[in-house]
């Protein structure tokens, strides 16, 4: 069985940890220690039941029937990058943006199960260099260094970066534990076709499938052990059990992508919404909120499209996302009244429409949707400035 230690019991983990089996181990599982405990002080660490809970209990039931004996845990970081990463302490992590691009359980199965491979292997050990302690070292003084951004996170996956033999390795032992969980083994085959859609703006240099190598031959290697085993689609798929989770992982990760400038690929997860969930409001609301924001921000929009372009950010670009201002403001009103004509009760989109009548100085519009917004959502985190903006001459 595998032992599920919450997060505020890392503290107790360090040398001594049964884990390690060498004093080399044992430095570097007290290194992602110290890691873990101050991603969890960042707020870096999701704990939105509805996902973590999910996530730890099909993690826990991979490994449980693989006979993992080993204090792991499972979580979600909060960032919007397709990435996730074991740590030789045991912690386990999955990215939003990654659960966001899976499509059901047995995926999601596969992705913990190669993880929890990783651990239970003693592959940080095996893989050691001299530079894997550094780069441990300098990941902790990047994230002291950067807050709450998400930013440095891609440089997380270097410490799990693993030779051919060991990916392998990983990708055999995980399968095993989806096949004794009683997942369909097509749930691993079927990750590395997400992993080819991902585009490099999404996964980033540092991100552990990217970098992984030779993704094509592992997926074959995973089609041969699968030869004689029982056909594909005998065992648990979950598809309609996930969808919920990755509904929320789109929405949850789009507003991050929004947070950090990336409109564009906030776009993505909207239209991605909209089709899975079209009889929603959250995929055309947040599709206004991308529009609303490239127009309030034409030069965060350029940056990002510098790197979508592949170019350089420039004022010719900014010229060209300012001259599209009006018509980001035109598609953001309609999608915000789409989403009101799917649930007018949807209080956000009323705060957007608001914005966007702000934008526009159309003070008498502005008011009256942020008034309904603050109608349906009395609690409203940002309260106090929209009434600012409801006063304001």
């Amino acid at each position: 069985m595998c032992l599920a230690v919450p997060l505020a019991a890392l503290a107790e983990l360090g040398p001594t940890t049964p884990i390690a089996q060498s004093a080399d181990e044992r430095e570097l599982i007290t290194r992602a220690t110290e890691f873990e405990q101050e991603l969890e002080r960042r707020g870096l660490i999701l704990n939105e039941p509805l996902l973590k809970d999910y996530v730890a209990a099909t993690g826990n039931r991979v490994v449980a029937a693989g006979k993992v004996s080993l204090p792991l845990r499972f979580n979600v970081l909060r960032d919007p990058n397709s990435n996730a990463f074991a740590l030789p302490s045991g912690g386990i992590y999955v990215n939003l943006g990654l659960l966001a691009r899976l499509e059901n359980e047995a995926q999601l199965a596969h992705v913990l199960g190669h993880e929890a491979a990783h651990v239970a292997g003693h592959h940080a050990a095996r893989q050691q260099q001299s530079q894997r302690r550094k780069v441990i070292s300098a990941h902790l003084a990047d994230l002291a260094l950067m807050g709450t951004s998400v930013a440095y996170l891609p440089f997380i996956a270097s410490m799990a970066h693993y030779s051919r033999e060991l990916e392998q390795e990983a990708d055999s032992n995980g399968l095993d534990y989806l096949l004794a969980a009683g997942y369909d083994p097509e749930g691993s085959t079927q990750v590395f076709g997400v992993l080819r859609e991902i585009p490099v703006t999404e996964s980033f240099l540092g991100s552990l499938y990217a970098s992984h190598p030779d993704n094509a031959q592992r997926e074959a290697a995973v089609r041969a052990r699968l030869v004689g085993h029982d056909p594909v689609g005998n065992g648990r798929v979950g598809e309609t059990e996930y969808l919920p989770i990755r509904l929320r992982a789109l929405a949850d990760s789009a507003e991050l992508k929004l947070l950090g400038g990336q409109y564009e690929l906030a776009l993505r997860n909207a239209t991605s919404l909209d089709k899975l969930a079209p009889k929603q409001p959250m995929g055309r609301y947040l599709t206004g909120e991308a529009r609303r924001q490239m127009a309030a921000q034409p030069e965060l929009a350029a940056q990002e499209q510098a790197v979508l372009r592949q170019t350089k950010y420039s004022d010719k670009l900014v010229a060209e996302m300012r001259s599209q201002q009006q018509s980001w403001l035109d598609a953001a009103q309609i999608a915000y009244g789409e989403a009101l004509a799917i649930d007018s009760q949807f209080a956000p989109a009323h705060r957007g429409l608001g914005l966007v009548a702000h934008a526009r100085g159309e003070a008498t519009s502005m008011r009256e949707h942020l008034s309904r917004y603050l109608a349906l959502a009395p609690q409203a985190r940002d309260r106090r400035y929209v009434e600012y903006l409801m006063t304001a001459p």
